[in-house]
C-alpha cells in the first residue's frame, strides 16, 4: 500500500465512523416528531379537551395513565405535559432517572412566562415546535443530579404542539422534554485511534464534548466554542455546507451538518416556519471528528520506511538467488570439463 492510498483509506474510515453516528442523530428529530403527533390523537386527550370541566379528575387520570404507558416504553422522555391555553400545567408525568410518576397538582407550575409558550400557541394544527438543546431548569435553577463539585446537568430538547377541541378552539398544547444525553453520550464516547468527536450548534457552542466542562457554556456566560479552540478553521467548519472534511497542517476535520427542524412535516423553530429549502440559514448542529495530521503522517512515513525496507530485502533475496544460480552454473560447467 502506498502512503497516498493509506491517507485516502484513513480519511474514508474516519468518514464512515462519523456517518454512523450522524445517521443515528439524524433519525432522532423525525422519530420524536412522529411521537408527539401520535399522542396528539389519543382518545383520552380529546376527552379532556372536550369535557365541560377541564379539571375533571377522571379525564385527567385517564390521560395521565396514557402518558405513563407511553413513557414506560420510551425512556428517552424526561417529562410529558399538557399545558392549557393560560400556560398552566394540567398533567405532568416525569421521569427523574429513577422512577416514573405523575406530578401532584400542587406542584404544577404556570409556564406562561416561558419563551416556548407564545411560540407554540402561535402554531396551527399539527405544526411542531422544536427547541434548541439546553440544560433543564426548574424555577430558574439548573437541575443538577450530581454534586456541586461534580455536577450532572440535564440536557433536554423540547417538542411542542398545539391542541384543539372538536370545535377548533385552541386548548393549549402538548410539550415533551427529551433527554438529549441519549445521543450526546454516544458522541462523547466515539473515538478511533486517538480521534475524538463533538457536536456544536450553529453558533459554534459545544453540545457534546469529551471535556464536559466545555458543554453549554452559553448558559454559564462563558465562550467555549469551536471557532475559539480552532480559530483558523472553526468558522469554516460551521459554514461549509458543501464540504465533508477540511485538512490543516495539524488536523483533519471531518464533519456533517444536521438539521433537526427539517422534516416531512412543517416545523417551527422559535417563531419562524422552516420549509427546508434553505436549512443552512436556520437552526442546525454540526457533528465534527478531529484527527491529528501528525499521527497520520507518521503512520504514512512508517509505511514508506517499511516499503523501502521491504524493497531492499526483496532485492537482496533476488540478488542472492542470482548469485546462487551463477555459482551452480559455474560448478556444473566445471564438472562437465
Amino acid at each position: 500500500m502506498t502512503s497516498k492510498n493509506y491517507w485516502a483509506e484513513n480519511i474514508d474510515a474516519i468518514g464512515q465512523s462519523v456517518d454512523s453516528v450522524f445517521l443515528d442523530i439524524n433519525d432522532f428529530p423525525q422519530q420524536e416528531g412522529n411521537d408527539i403527533l401520535y399522542i396528539g390523537k389519543i382518545n383520552s386527550l380529546h376527552d379532556l379537551l372536550n369535557s365541560q370541566d377541564m379539571r375533571d379528575e377522571e379525564d385527567k387520570r385517564k390521560l395521565a395513565k396514557d402518558f405513563m404507558n407511553f413513557m414506560e416504553v420510551n425512556p428517552a422522555y424526561y417529562n410529558l405535559r399538557y399545558i392549557d391555553e393560560n400556560g398552566m400545567e394540567i398533567i405532568k408525568v416525569e421521569n427523574d432517572g429513577k422512577s416514573l410518576f405523575v406530578v401532584e397538582d400542587e406542584k404544577l407550575q404556570d409556564k406562561s412566562d416561558r419563551p416556548y409558550f407564545n411560540k407554540i400557541m402561535m402554531l396551527d394544527k399539527d405544526e411542531i415546535y422544536i427547541s434548541r438543546i439546553d440544560l433543564n431548569a426548574e424555577n430558574s435553577i439548573l437541575e443538577n443530579r450530581g454534586t456541586e463539585e461534580v455536577p450532572e446537568y440535564v440536557p433536554v430538547i423540547r417538542y411542542g404542539m398545539p391542541v384543539f377541541d372538536y370545535g377548533g378552539k385552541r386548548k393549549g398544547f402538548l410539550i415533551f422534554d427529551i433527554y438529549a444525553d441519549y445521543f450526546l453520550e454516544d458522541i462523547r464516547r466515539a473515538s478511533r485511534n486517538g480521534d475524538f468527536m463533538f457536536l456544536v450548534d450553529n453558533n459554534g457552542y459545544y453540545l457534546a464534548h469529551r471535556d464536559k466542562s466545555k458543554e453549554f457554556s452559553f448558559m454559564f456566560g462563558e465562550e467555549d466554542r469551536i471557532d475559539i479552540d480552532y480559530p483558523d478553521v472553526g468558522l469554516e467548519v460551521l459554514r461549509s455546507f458543501d464540504k465533508r472534511f477540511i485538512e490543516t497542517e495539524d488536523f483533519v476535520f471531518t464533519f456533517r451538518h444536521i438539521y433537526p427542524t427539517v422534516g416531512t412535516f412543517e416545523i417551527y423553530q422559535g417563531s419562524r416556519k422552516i420549509f427546508g429549502d434553505k436549512p443552512e440559514d436556520e437552526h442546525y448542529w454540526v457533528l465534527v471528528s478531529v484527527s491529528h495530521s501528525s499521527g497520520m503522517k507518521k503512520d504514512m512515513k512508517n509505511i514508506e520506511n517499511d516499503f523501502i525496507l521491504s524493497a531492499i530485502f526483496s532485492s537482496l533475496i533476488v540478488l542472492l538467488i542470482v548469485v546462487l544460480l551463477f555459482v551452480i552454473l559455474l560448478i556444473n560447467g566445471g564438472q562437465k570439463k
